[in-house]
């Protein structure tokens, strides 16, 4: 188990964006008032970051974790998936060293692209599809054990789920088992929103209200940000399929 959660920690190299600020002399605009320049460092394929952490929730445990509340051990965890995260930090210190930029943190959040898929890695854990019950509980193992990985963190950094750009995803929302209502309460336990979800161009300003408002209120609940990526689709209306022609992403039809 130990040699399988370590080489998932190795694909956290994956993908991981690197947050830095430029220093001023004194006197100069305060540094959180500026944009931050961003950049991302890739040490290895997108394709292991996911691979490996379905391999690292299946089998090892992850579930029981959740269930019996045995922190230590989602703890543990986070560190396997923090060596690379550190050796990632060293480069980003290495940088602010030789430029005088200040070093914010890593966005640790694992981003799907279609086939390679987040939300296969939760399905793993699950050992059910999403939507299955459990499903809330396997969304804040994974939130809970991106957040806790010792490195500096920034951005969400920690599970995002949009439906149009995850192939699982999309075919759970197509079959009925993932809704608004069901991300919405996902939520609750971790990073993300209503992310990448198609709407009819003729949706309402009302409904566009409400179902933004909706998101705010968990968001002013619970103390941290949510966001709401929306889509309307000019010229579709609910029951109608997108036709997207983006290679990164999956057509479904609109609800």
């Amino acid at each position: 188990m130990g040699r399988r959660i370590r080489r998932a920690a190795g694909a956290l190299a994956g993908a991981a964006l690197l947050v830095v600020g430029q220093a001023g002399p004194a006197g100069a605009t305060p540094l959180t008032n500026r944009p931050p320049y961003q950049f991302t460092v890739r040490a290895a394929p997108v394709e292991n970051y996911l691979q490996y952490f379905r391999e690292l929730v299946q089998g090892v445990g992850f579930s029981r974790v959740q269930v019996s509340h045995r922190s230590g051990e989602v703890t543990g965890h986070a560190r396997a998936l923090g060596h690379r995260a550190k050796k990632i930090e060293e480069i980003a210190h290495r940088v602010a060293t030789s430029t005088g930029w200040q070093y914010q943190g890593i966005d640790l959040t694992p981003v799907p692209l279609k086939e390679i898929s987040i939300g296969a890695a939760l399905e793993s854990l699950l050992h059910s599809p999403i939507g299955s019950p459990g499903s809330l509980s396997a969304a804040y193992t994974i939130t809970t054990a991106v957040k806790r990985v010792p490195v500096q963190q920034a951005g969400y950094s920690g599970l995002m789920l949009p439906v149009l750009e995850d192939s699982v995803l999309a075919k759970r929302w197509e079959s009925g088992a993932v809704s608004r209502d069901s991300l919405m309460s996902y939520s609750s336990v971790c990073s993300t929103g209503l992310d990448a979800i198609p709407l009819p161009g003729d949706v309402s300003i009302h409904d566009l209200e409400s179902i933004i408002g909706d998101m705010a209120s968990l968001a002013v609940k619970w103390h941290k940000p949510l966001s709401a990526r929306l889509l309307p689709v000019a010229g579709k209306k609910v029951g109608d399929m997108t036709e997207f022609s983006s290679p990164y992403l999956v057509n479904i039809h609109i609800r």
